[in-house]
């Protein structure tokens, strides 16, 4: 199974191990911030407060007023021999009975003990509800694009066998958004409960109420008071029922005509706690039961530690990638000077084979040449064979001297490799990038660093041999040969015999075909024309004298070839220049 595979399923195995995590989480998360918003809820909306004992003290006031009502219709027959008196009490409760249907009237069918606070529960209820489902949505759809890093950590730390500290600030603060929203929403409902309720309604009547009973005091009370006897007991009891509401009422009304005030609030709400506040107690009280155990994880980090072997195998690679540039390398020199030699054996053939009739003198120019060229051939095969056997011990230093891969650094870029893939992991189509950065990261760096030093040291050592062997061997073998011809077999090209013109020209092509040679491995001569200006990169001056038709520093006449490969000048072609 490949890396990929076997990474995904683990990592579904994980997901959902931690979707069932965090779902748990949240929900502890819920109950606590809903706690603090119950909480928080419960002050602002003042539950028990003087705007719920308005309505209380409206129950006990209409409750005063039936038992007056009850004592007064149960006293007409005992009050018969006093007209006057039956008549105040008639009146009372004439009065009282009134504003007994105007309050019923107004609670209606209220079946609770006291509407106003079952509101206020009702709305913070309401508000508990809000938050939560907010809260619930949430969890859902966690981590959502906010949070993909955070859900690639929890993993890689439940993967590795780690306990979770779930330590998300951007959900914990989504929470917190929701918990100010439960709490503003509550507000909003408790001014509006104000305003319909406590403020036009309870508390209009029982200011009413109060101004009845200040006004039934001075008028039927007063003229009841001076009609009753002590032996009327019932009168009596309704006149001490009357006056004890009437005192009663009198310290709530300066209690309530401030609740307006209080209660008045603006849209903008400020949130009972602060964050830090708030997310303290979320974490102090909030706990999860961790993930449940994973499938077995040995298969997936065993593939991965195969993958950085092979990132190390692809460094081995580069090394004998370079290893076959350096024998490259030195094979080309070879050829080109086996090459140099083939053709010079040639031109050593056909002179030695064939020595034509001409003067004496050419003869020994014709001898000359050929053991030079004897020589020039057996010089190159040594050369040849000391610089192969040069190269091929710096070959085998270069493979001796370096050591594979340590244990240490093994580790080390497993263990990069692991995090890198558990914070980020890829997919199928960029694991090869994936691997790539891995190859190019600091946990490869000691072992990429000293194969890339050990590798270009070793490059430079077999670049530095082999521009010697193609400097001081095979053109200086190639120039001397030119030397030969400038020298030598120009004086031949002056015979009258054919067959010394024949070998002359025999000559003159070996050289054409060492510059073929040459030009095919990017080799190219330097050869300045008469007037040319100097360019001590490219010429060496050999004399410098003054000539009539050249201005100084211009070259009169070139002596010898220099040579180039690619842009690097390799020797200097040497001149006469004018001076």
């Amino acid at each position: 199974m490949s890396l990929i595979n076997t990474w995904q399923q683990l990592a579904a195995a994980a997901d959902e191990a931690l979707k069932g995590y965090i779902l748990r989480l949240f929900g502890q998360y819920n109950r606590v911030a809903c706690e603090i918003l119950a909480e928080d809820a419960a002050r602002f909306s003042r539950l028990g407060g003087s705007d719920e004992r308005v309505y209380d003290r409206l129950m006990q006031l209409m409750a005063a007023y039936r038992e007056a009502v009850g004592l007064i219709e149960s006293s007409d027959a005992e009050t018969e021999a006093n007209p006057t008196v039956n008549a105040l009490m008639a009146g009372i409760r004439d009065i009282l009975n009134s504003r007994l249907r105007q309050f019923e009237d107004m609670a209606g069918e209220e079946s609770t003990p006291n509407p106003v606070a079952e509101e206020k529960r009702a709305i913070v209820e309401r508000a508990l509800l809000y938050t939560a489902r907010q809260i619930e949505n949430q969890a859902n759809q966690y981590p959502g694009k906010a949070a993909p890093e955070i859900w690639a950590a929890m993993r890689g730390i439940f993967i590795l066998g780690n306990k979770i500290e779930w330590r998300d600030e951007q959900a914990l603060r989504e929470i917190f958004v929701h918990y100010q929203d439960g709490l503003r929403f509550c507000l909003l409902g408790l001014d509006d409960l104000h305003g319909r309720r406590v403020t036009y309604s309870y508390i209009e009547l029982i200011e009413r109420e109060w101004e009845m009973l200040e006004a039934m005091i001075r008028v039927q009370v007063q003229a009841l008071e001076a009609e009753v006897s002590e032996s009327d007991i019932a009168p009596i009891r309704v006149l001490d029922i009357i006056r004890e509401a009437y005192q009663q009422i009198g310290p709530m009304i300066e209690d309530i005509r401030t609740l307006p005030q209080t209660a008045a609030r603006t849209g903008q709400v400020s949130p009972c706690r602060t964050y830090e506040e708030f997310s303290a107690a979320i974490r102090a009280q909030a706990v999860a039961e961790p993930p449940g155990a994973l499938p077995d994880t040995t298969p997936f980090f065993e593939a991965l530690r195969e993958e950085t072997a092979t990132l190390f195998g692809q460094q081995r690679i580069t090394f004998l990638k370079a290893a076959y540039k350096m024998q490259r390398m030195i094979g080309v020199e070879i050829l080109i000077a086996e090459e140099a030699a083939a053709l010079f054996s040639t031109a050593y053939t056909l002179l030695a084979e064939g020595e034509p009739d001409g003067t004496k003198t050419e003869g020994q120019i014709i001898a000359g040449i050929t053991e030079t060229l004897e020589i020039k051939i057996e010089s190159l095969r040594e050369s040849i064979q000391a610089f192969n056997g040069e190269s091929a011990g710096l070959l085998q230093s270069f493979a001796k001297e370096k050591n594979d891969v340590t244990d240490e650094i093994k580790e080390a870029a497993y263990l990069t490799i692991r995090e890198a893939w558990l914070s980020d992991p890829p997919t199928e189509t960029d694991l090869p990038c994936f691997l790539a950065r891995c190859r190019e990261s600091e946990a490869f760096a000691p072992y990429r660093t000293d194969y890339e030093k050990h590798v270009n040291h070793y490059t430079a050592k077999m670049e530095k041999a082999a521009l010697r062997f193609k400097k001081e061997i095979l053109l200086y073998e190639v120039c001397t040969y030119e030397e030969i011809l400038t020298h030598s077999v120009s004086r031949l090209k002056e015979s009258d015999n054919e067959a010394v013109l024949a070998a002359a020209q025999k000559l003159h092509d070996t050289y054409a075909a060492l510059e073929v040679l040459l030009r095919k491995n990017n080799i190219t001569p330097i050869r300045p024309a008469p007037h040319d200006a100097f360019n001590g990169k490219e010429h060496e001056v050999l004399v410098a004298e003054k000539q009539e038709g050249f201005a100084k520093g211009e070259i009169i006449k070139l002596v010898g070839s220099g040579y180039r490969h690619n842009d690097q000048v390799l020797m200097r072609a040497n001149v006469i220049a004018a001076r």
